[in-house]
């Protein structure tokens, strides 16, 4: 079986936790995460599940219930393989190693800029992962509400958050020394 890609594998894990469902509830789920990682448009979620039933990964049926003929998607006994195999990636150095960061790219570049450029250059990005940090958290819920899959995984990105936060709040303390 050919793996999956990342994109890929957040799909089925959506559909089989809520299935069976709509491509627009995937859209739905996509477009409550606060990262902006995962592009949640019908332009890509609905060909997406059309590439997944084409590989067998999941099945659609039309609602009985649906005058309207809406389709409703299951995992199939081979995406769950696939879903289960992808998940299980996580000891792959290369899976381990993706990590996009588009201040932290651009924090290279700082030379590029002016001292006071600089400096606002971090005001304004600090102010932003404080913004996001607060959306996270909130996005994280309680122990008792939902599985453990879905709060750990909020966990973590509430967790990158605040280490962004606290490398931004160095970026800043570095440059203000160099004043």
């Amino acid at each position: 079986m050919a793996a999956i890609t990342e994109l890929e594998g957040v799909v089925l894990g959506i559909v089989d936790s809520l299935q069976p469902c709509t491509a627009y509830a995937v859209r739905k789920q996509l477009l409550a995460s606060p990262s902006t990682h995962w592009s949640a448009s019908a332009g890509s979620i609905y060909p997406l599940l059309s590439r997944l039933e084409e590989m067998g990964l999941v099945s659609t049926r039309v609602d009985p219930a649906d005058r309207r003929g809406r389709r409703l998607t299951s995992v199939t006994r081979k995406g769950r393989a696939a879903l289960r195999s992808w998940i299980m990636q996580a000891g792959d150095p290369q899976v381990a190693a993706r990590v996009f960061d588009a201040l932290r790219t651009r924090a290279f570049f700082l030379d590029a800029l002016d001292p006071g450029e600089q400096k606002r250059f971090a005001e304004a990005a600090l102010e932003a992962a404080e913004a996001f940090l607060s959306v996270a958290g909130d996005y994280v819920p309680p122990p008792e509400e939902g599985d453990i899959g879905w709060r750990l995984g909020a966990l973590g990105g509430m967790y990158a958050a605040e280490a962004r936060v606290r490398w931004l709040r160095e970026v800043l303390a570095s440059l203000d020394d160099e004043d």
